[in-house]
């Protein structure tokens, strides 16, 4: 056999991996953390693979500072990286015990700045010297070596891919100079989604939007309709549409990034969570917000919880942490230098608030379903903010504007992370599902309820018999009623336990004992009058009177047959005679009675019977006759 083809083909496999390790170490080297900031290779935007270099070369520049590890895998199978930025060498604080602040971009891949906003954070994090400003070494310092800031710079990798195959196609198409104007994209030209196999007809239409695709609220629209392009729409059906912009999938976490980004967060409790993203004009436009007016270029701070329609959501968040929300905007303004008016102190400036945070109806003057937001908040409790950066609102940068627009939030983010060692314990309670909810109220209100009409019934019947009926001593003649029912209750469970708890075996040997005794004395301990008419179970009123009183009633109640098989009136049950009496059932069940013609013992026909008026008495009260 010729191995030569085999040993060609594997010649030229390693030459092509070596070459491919080439190329990324050259990439690495050229994309150095330490060189010019900005020099990816789509107008200075970093390509997916771009960033892996990056990350890669700042995992083996700074070991001791910096971790990398993938927290999951596309829709296409690419991974998603992250990375621990923290000072490993400094032991003051342990590292299981230091406080994690978490941000992420590029949930939606066209948003850009968001991305280079992270990666200029990363950057001066492990090289604080790059930024000259006073103080900064020592804050960079004091903050990594108490505090563990995670970073997942792309979380959408597939979209960002296919962003760069856009923008690729799009400045080929019109021109290759950095300065031509071909490279002003705007945003309605790239998709805001993943590449799920949805809507996959159409390219920039296809996928999930994963900003809606967290489970918490997933599927709670309020309002329940919008307003789009002059018709009322349920929203229910703007979320559900494959090929609409805000398309949530088909159940919470369905995506792989979605469910890779859970797990980070469930395995890493953030204090502190950062979703960063952009404002753009285009999507104001599209949902026709009518939030509060801020200045170009400044930028949005959205609260939890989006989902909630009220003007300021804090009324779905306690007083507290909605407080501590604030603050953090707060310490975020004052390190930009531009303050304010909205919060703090008050004081007005001339410079307007870079940042202005609220609820999303306030903010955005819209709702948002299922939110990355909203369930960071809820369910893991870390105070979870929407960062919506300004300055490219119309359209993507120009390179030599972007290292500008992503810098100028440095000290903000890490004045937010600084306040990680300051976060307050959780006080709004963990919402459930509106099923749970639904349950919860079900069993907190159920049984007052409950208690409330019983009440009502009796107080209406003791006002019928008190002043309709005429009776005296309601209360009295009701408690002797109960105690009578109680204890006829009594004596019917232990004639059925006995007649239950006898086998055939045991009444057929019962019949034949009757017979070889051929009808010896021993007969019926009770007759029933079949003629009577009478309740031989229900206390009569002539009974009750004679209970109030303490006398005999004429003629009133059952008759009960002595010791001796004689009958005597039924003046006086305590509960000594009833004892007895079932006493006597058991010894005639168990020791059979007198035989009559048929074979059959008349004592446990006569107990047949009396158990069937017994037990159409109780199916007469029931309403089960």
């Amino acid at each position: 056999m010729n191995r030569k083809p085999q040993r060609v083909a594997s010649i030229a496999l390693l030459s092509l991996s070596l070459a491919a390790i080439t190329a990324q170490a050259a990439l690495a080297a050229s994309l150095a953390w330490d060189s010019a900031f900005a020099g990816g290779s789509l107008n200075g935007f970093y390509t997916y693979d771009e960033v892996n270099g990056l990350l890669h070369e700042a995992s083996k520049q700074h070991p001791d500072m910096t971790e990398l590890i993938r927290i999951g895998e596309s829709v296409e199978g690419r991974p998603i990286p992250c990375m621990t930025i923290t000072n490993k060498t400094d032991k003051t604080v342990p590292l299981h015990k230091r406080p994690v602040v978490l941000i992420t971009s590029l949930t939606s891949p066209r948003e850009v700045l968001s991305l280079m906003t992270v990666l200029y954070t990363m950057r001066v994090l492990l090289n604080p010297a790059l930024e000259p400003s006073d103080g900064l070494l020592a804050s960079v310092s004091a903050l990594t070596a108490t505090t563990k800031l995670i970073f997942v710079p792309v979380v959408n990798p597939d979209g960002y891919e296919a962003f760069r195959r856009q923008f690729e196609k799009l400045s080929s198409a019109n021109g290759d100079s950095a300065s031509n104007e071909g490279y002003r994209l705007t945003y309605d030209k790239f998709s805001k989604k993943n590449r799920g196999d949805y809507c996959a007809a159409d390219d920039l239409k296809r996928g999930v939007n994963l900003l809606y695709n967290f489970d918490y609220m997933w599927d709670t629209y309020l309002p329940e309709n919008e307003k789009v392009d002059s018709n009322v729409i349920p929203r229910s059906n703007i979320f559900s549409d494959e090929c609409g912009t805000r398309f949530h999938g088909p159940a919470p976490f369905s995506e792989p990034e979605t469910e890779a980004l859970r797990n980070c967060f469930k395995h890493e409790q953030p204090k502190l969570a950062i979703f960063m993203r952009q404002r753009l004009d285009i999507e104001d436009a599209e949902f026709g917000r009518s939030g509060v007016s801020i200045e170009p270029g400044s930028s949005r701070v959205v609260f939890p919880y989006t989902y909630a329609p009220e003007p300021t959501a804090n009324m779905f968040v306690n007083e507290k942490d909605w407080s501590f929300f604030k603050s953090l905007v707060d310490s975020m303004n004052t390190a930009s230098g531009a303050p304010g008016s909205d919060y703090g102190s008050g004081k007005k400036t001339d410079v307007p608030a870079m940042y202005v945070g609220g609820g999303a109806m306030e903010i955005l003057g819209m709702t948002m379903p299922g939110t990355d937001v909203d369930w960071a908040f809820d369910q893991v409790g870390a105070f979870a903010m929407s960062l919506q950066l300004g300055g490219a609102e119309q359209s993507l940068p120009m390179k030599q504007d972007i290292e500008k627009l992503a810098s100028k939030h440095l000290h903000p983010i890490l004045s937010f992370a600084a306040r990680v060692l300051e976060v307050p314990k959780k006080q709004t309670p963990k919402h459930r599902s509106m099923l749970h909810t639904k349950i919860g109220r079900a069993v907190t209100y159920g049984p007052l309820i409950a208690g409330i009409i019983l009440l009502t019934v009796l107080s209406i019947g003791y006002v019928i018999a008190r002043f309709y009926l005429k009776y005296d001593r309601v209360w009295e003649r009701f408690k002797t009623g109960a105690e009578r029912f109680r204890r006829r209750w009594t004596v019917y469970k232990e004639y059925s336990a006995v007649r239950t708890g006898s086998s055939r075996k045991q009444r057929r040997g019962n019949r034949e004992s009757s017979t070889r005794r051929g009808g010896e004395a021993g007969g019926p301990f009770f007759v029933v009058d079949e003629d009577a008419g009478q309740d031989p179970f229900w206390p009569d009123e002539d009974e009750i009177e004679d209970d109030l009183d303490g006398t005999p009633s004429v003629g009133g109640g059952a008759s009960r047959p002595s010791a001796a098989g004689g009958r005597e009136d039924d003046d006086d049950e305590d509960d000594d005679a009833m004892e007895a009496l079932a006493e006597a059932w058991r010894n005639e069940m168990l020791q059979g009675g007198t035989t009559s013609r048929n074979g059959r013992s008349d004592g446990v026909g006569r107990l047949r019977g009396f158990g069937s008026r017994v037990a159409n008495s109780v199916s007469s009260w029931f309403g089960r006759r």
